[in-house]
């Protein structure tokens, strides 16, 4: 949820039962209201084999 001590992404993943499918999108919807992680960007000009062009 965020970045590493390194700078790497990581992530989270919201699970429901079946039929939860609300509930899962609210959940992650109040999850990213109290955070900006959805806003950073990660710097990968240092990964190895990177062909992204910034």
């Amino acid at each position: 949820m965020g970045f590493t001590d390194d700078g790497m992404p990581c992530g989270l993943m919201i699970t429901g039962k079946p039929g939860d499918d609300l509930l899962v999108l609210q959940t992650a919807h109040a999850f990213e209201q109290k955070n900006v992680f959805h806003l950073q960007i990660p710097d990968l000009s240092e990964v190895k084999g990177n062909k992204l062009s910034y």
